[in-house]
Formats: structure tokens, C-alpha cells, sequence
């Protein structure tokens, strides 16, 4: 993971995370939601520093995947009850 302190620092996510995006996103999707991640982290850099920014954007990171799978699995529920005739 890659943070700087200057205005060409490098904004990397973790691989984990990174990875979690491509399995669950589409292309699309994974760019617009890391690109609005960097956007904040930048602004946070910019406010904070160098490490609460760090701080927050692991925090983003070990929650959104928690996210993303539970709407997810909730999707695919509703599909799934839809489907086979259940209709709550």
C-alpha cells in the first residue's frame, strides 16, 4: 500500500482489496468507486496528513468489501426467492 505526503503521491490500495473489486465490480463500477476513493484520500491527505489519511483509507478498505458482499448475497437472495416462486 502506497501513501505520500506530496501532491504526486501514489494512491494504491491494497492487492486484497483491489482484488475484491474485480471479482464483485465491473470495470466500470471498479474505476468510478477508486476513483472517488482516491478523491477523498487525497482530501483527506490534504486536511489531516499523511497518516490519519493512511488510517482512513485502511478503514475504507477492510469495510467496503463487507459492504459490497452483503448486498451482493442480498441481491442474489431476492433473485433466488423471485425465481423459484417464492414471492414474500
Amino acid at each position: 500500500m502506497s501513501y505520500g505526503t506530496d501532491e504526486g503521491s501514489v494512491f494504491r490500495p491494497p492487492r486484497l482489496f483491489r482484488w475484491m473489486l474485480s471479482t464483485f465490480l465491473s470495470a466500470s463500477d471498479r474505476r468510478a468507486v477508486l476513483s472517488e476513493l482516491e478523491e477523498l484520500f487525497r482530501r483527506r491527505l490534504e486536511r489531516d496528513g499523511a497518516a490519519p489519511a493512511a488510517i482512513w483509507l485502511r478503514r475504507q478498505c477492510r469495510q467496503y468489501p463487507t459492504h459490497l458482499i452483503t448486498e451482493r448475497l442480498a441481491s442474489m437472495a431476492s433473485f433466488s426467492f423471485n425465481r423459484g416462486g417464492f414471492d414474500p
